[in-house]
């Protein structure tokens, strides 16, 4: 997922983390360490990427 995710820098995408149908929006600043960082609305969001379950471009 790492190596997906590195891929896809600056790029706008829909993270979800749980099976409840919640989801996560913005673009990927950086991706390493296991952690993921979106940007929206000019709020950081610090994502486990062991913990995402799904994935798509936006």
């Amino acid at each position: 997922m790492n190596e997906v995710l590195s891929k896809m820098l600056n790029q706008e995408v829909e993270i979800r983390c749980t099976s409840s149908g919640e989801s996560l929006r913005g673009r990927i600043k950086t991706c390493g360490a296991g952690i993921l960082t979106l940007e929206s609305d000019g709020r950081m969001t610090y994502i486990a990427v062991d913990k995402i379950i799904s994935m798509s471009q936006r």
